[in-house]
């Protein structure tokens, strides 16, 4: 059962961007269509997952699996759809680079969002330049290839996400509920 949770942290760690989205609920539309939308998206998102994680492991096994760097990329080299269309990686990729797009464009929002209310500034928008050359910076100063990356994502990322997105919320939640102001 050890390995299972294991195995089950980094993916936990992907759903807990879903609360710096609820924070910042001011700002998403049609709040009463989330509920029925998000339900259907987790779902099909979880169904993925396990499909995904099934392939890999069912094609490669598991010791293999984790020699690979990215075994999804090694899994996706080797599919075929319907005997006549192969190379399918390219359309996968490009998902995999939209979806990463998609989590940095969310961090600086968050990241421009709050310092907005921190100074007390009416625009949000002179605090993007800066936050996207810092990033940018600190992103080549700490890592200097590709595996320090993965290092860092799987030993530390993880676990900050799972602290921040997950534990503290709870633990706000909980306080707020023991004081009676939510």
């Amino acid at each position: 059962a050890l390995p299972v949770l294991k195995s089950v942290i980094p993916v936990f760690s992907l759903f807990t961007y879903t609360t710096p989205l609820l924070i910042l609920g001011d700002k998403i539309a049609h709040k009463e269509q989330l509920k029925k939308y998000g339900l259907k998206s987790l779902v099909m998102i979880m169904v993925f997952f396990v499909f995904l994680i099934l392939s890999t492991v069912g094609l490669f096994g598991y010791s293999v699996n984790q020699q690979f760097l990215f075994p999804y990329y090694i899994v996706l080299n080797s599919v075929s759809l319907f005997g006549n269309v192969e190379r399918l990686e390219a359309l996968f990729i490009s998902t995999w680079l939209a979806s990463d797009f998609a989590i940095v464009l969310l961090f600086l929002f968050m990241i421009t969002q709050t310092s907005k209310k921190l100074f007390h500034a009416k625009k949000e928008t002179w605090f993007v330049i800066p936050v996207c050359v810092i990033v940018y910076v600190l992103g080549l100063r700490l890592f200097k290839s590709i595996y320090e990356v993965e290092f860092f994502a799987r030993n530390i990322l993880v676990y900050v996400n799972i602290s921040l997105f997950a534990i503290l919320p709870l633990v706000a939640l909980i306080v707020g509920k023991v004081r009676k102001t939510v």
